[in-house]
C-alpha cells in the first residue's frame, strides 16, 4: 500500500472515528466530548498531509491555494467547537463568529484556487455561454436567505449581515466550481463540484440549526458532508487531478 494511499485511509479512520463520537453524543454519553473534539482537531492536519502527498510533495499555485484553505478550515472547525467546554460556553458568540470567519477566508481562497484554474485555459468558459446554469444555487441562496432572515432578524439581529456576507460568498464559491468544467479533467470536476454543494449544504444545516430550527442529527448531518466536502477538494484539486 502506498503512501498515499495510508494517508487517505488515515483520514477516513479519523472521520468515522469522529463521527461515532458524535452519535455517542446525540445519544446522551457525555463522556466522548473530549474523544470528539480531539478527533475533529485531528481531521483537517490529516488531509493536509494526505494532500502534501497526494500532489507528489510539489504544490502549484493551485494548490497552494487550497491547503491555506485547509488551514483556515481547521482554524474554524477550532472556533465552532470550543463553547461545547463549560469553560468557554460564555464565549459562544464570539467563537462562532471567528469560525464564521475563517469559514468564510476558506472560501474566498477556494474560489481564487478555481479562478486559476480558469486562466490556465483559454476556452471560453461555461457560464458565459450557459448563465442559467448557476440559476439553481442562486435560487438556493435566495430560498435560503428567505428562510432564515427572519429568525435572524428576531433572535440575533447582529448577525443579520455577517449570514448574508457569508452566505453570498459559499454561493460564489460553488459557481466558480460550476464553471471550471472543460478547463479541468472531468474526473477533477466532478469531484470539485460535489465537494462544493456538500459544503453548502453543510453550511446551510449549521444555519438553520442555529437560527431556525435545532434538530439533534446535526452534528453528524453537518459533519458527514463537510468532511466528505473537504475530501472531495482534496482528491479534485491535487497536482495531476
Amino acid at each position: 500500500m502506498n503512501n498515499t494511499k495510508s494517508l487517505s485511509i488515515l483520514y477516513w479512520v479519523f472521520t468515522i472515528t469522529h463521527l461515532v463520537f458524535e452519535g455517542m453524543l446525540i445519544a446522551g454519553m457525555q463522556q466522548a466530548l473530549l474523544p470528539a473534539m480531539v478527533t475533529k482537531a485531528l481531521l483537517m492536519p490529516a488531509l493536509i498531509w494526505y494532500y502534501y502527498k497526494a500532489s507528489g510533495g510539489s504544490l502549484g499555485s493551485v494548490q497552494k491555494l487550497v491547503l491555506v484553505g485547509f488551514i483556515f478550515s481547521w482554524s474554524g472547525d477550532v472556533n465552532l467547537m470550543m463553547p461545547r467546554l463549560e469553560h468557554f460556553k460564555a464565549y459562544e458568540e464570539l467563537f462562532f463568529l471567528a469560525g464564521l470567519v475563517s469559514f468564510l477566508i476558506t472560501h474566498v481562497l477556494y474560489m481564487l484556487a478555481f479562478r486559476k484554474d480558469l486562466a490556465n485555459n483559454t476556452n471560453t468558459s461555461l457560464l458565459k455561454t450557459k448563465p442559467w446554469l448557476a440559476l439553481p444555487v442562486l435560487v438556493g441562496y435566495v430560498g435560503l436567505l428567505a428562510f432564515l432572515l427572519p429568525a435572524i432578524n428576531s433572535a440575533e439581529p447582529d448577525m443579520l449581515i455577517p449570514v448574508i456576507v457569508y452566505a453570498s460568498v459559499i454561493t460564489a464559491m460553488v459557481i466558480f466550481a460550476i464553471n471550471r468544467q472543460g478547463k479541468v479533467s472531468a474526473a477533477s470536476y466532478g469531484a470539485v463540484l460535489a465537494g462544493a454543494l456538500l459544503f453548502m449544504f453543510s453550511d446551510s444545516n449549521i444555519a438553520i440549526n442555529k437560527f431556525h430550527t435545532p434538530f439533534s442529527m446535526a452534528p453528524l448531518v453537518i459533519m458527514s458532508t463537510y468532511l466528505s466536502s473537504q475530501y472531495l477538494f482534496a482528491w479534485g484539486t491535487r497536482k495531476g487531478a
